[in-house]
């Protein structure tokens, strides 16, 4: 989709984008100052950003992208693998794990909510220590160590709720903003991608990305738009808009397969407001480590210190911090 001066220039920035210091910058002022073209952003950056951060170039750190390049583009041919799940993520995220835990002594309780801490000063050149947690259903239950492992947004309230505000502040947690990913469930009349074939890109509209989740019926498949926080109104996030942003990401599909006859049978949308959380240069260089809050106890969550952006399995790299850093105490 580049003509070849083009790929030749955009070939040299990737390489220079993936080794070169940058500064705390948005990409879309590091593209300014490499003058990429219009043409190059539309076809290349702008697909590769949006689909990787789920946000748009001049929100994003520069040095969010360059972590994508070096782990996806420089990194050898196994950077850029694909792995699609062959079971319901339910049954790898939630049984598995459940299952792998409870073998090895964990106690799990589900669908209870943490409404406050307890917690003790008694050196005031110290962090707090975390004596106990009380939950909505007003138990109260006492731990040695303590993870802390929930969006920022949610330990903002937890930590005010305990009249920890302060701390709420010292982490900076009011200067991350959630972004949404949305899914759009499309049944049509044929199907669209040749048979064995699973998912493509998409360009030239709003779809990003299209999977058929199943060869069984594949006349079903789905859209990805990330950063629908940026590019929809919010009536089309939710199912009450669905009707209208399905005609167009149909109509996005009768072009770019070149199938006139594509109809829609039914619809349906979802969408994760807080997918992730923006990288913005300012937040993205500078977010809290998992220790340091708490004298007895980690944070963790994708939007904390891992080094890597949230949609690069940063709450799990998040999570392996935290348990490294609660083996201190």
């Amino acid at each position: 989709m580049l003509p070849f001066g083009e790929r030749l220039k955009t070939g040299k920035l990737l390489r220079k984008l993936g080794s070169e210091p940058l500064p705390d910058i948005t990409i879309d002022d590091w593209f300014k100052q490499h003058r990429v073209s219009q043409n190059a952003l539309n076809a290349f950056w702008l697909p590769l950003v949006l689909s990787t951060l789920s946000e748009l170039p001049d929100y994003i750190s520069a040095k969010a992208v360059q972590r994508v390049i070096r782990d996806g583009f420089l990194a050898g041919r196994e950077g850029m693998s694909i792995h699609l799940p062959t079971a319901p993520l339910r049954s790898i995220y939630h049984d598995a794990a459940s299952a792998a835990l409870a073998e090895r002594g964990v106690s799990l309780n589900f669908f209870k909510r943490l409404r406050r801490l307890h917690w003790d000063k008694t050196n005031p050149d110290e962090p707090p220590t975390i004596v106990a947690l009380e939950f909505s259903d007003n138990s109260v239950e006492e731990f040695d160590r303590y993870i802390l492992a929930m969006p920022a947004f949610q330990l903002w309230k937890v930590l005010e709720a305990s009249d920890l505000a302060c701390y709420a502040e010292q982490l900076g947690l009011e200067r991350f903003e959630p972004g949404a990913i949305t899914t759009v469930h499309l049944w049509l009349n044929q199907p669209v991608l040749k048979p064995g074939k699973r998912f493509c890109a998409l360009s030239g509209g709003i779809g990003q990305f299209l999977c058929v989740p199943s060869d069984a019926d594949s006349n079903y498949c789905t859209v990805v738009i990330s950063a629908s926080h940026r590019l929809l109104p919010e009536t089309e996030m939710t199912m009450s808009g669905c009707q209208d942003l399905a005609a167009v990401l149909v109509e996005q599909l009768r072009m770019t397969f070149g199938i006139s006859t594509l109809e829609l049978l039914h619809c349906r949308t979802t969408t994760s407001f807080d997918a992730i959380f923006s990288p913005k240069p300012e937040i993205f260089a500078e977010r809290p480590e998992a220790k340091g809050l708490f004298a007895n106890g980690t944070i963790a969550g994708d939007w904390t210190q891992t080094g890597f952006p949230a949609t690069m399995e940063g709450a799990v790299r998040s999570g392996l911090t935290a348990v490294e850093a609660l083996k201190v105490f």
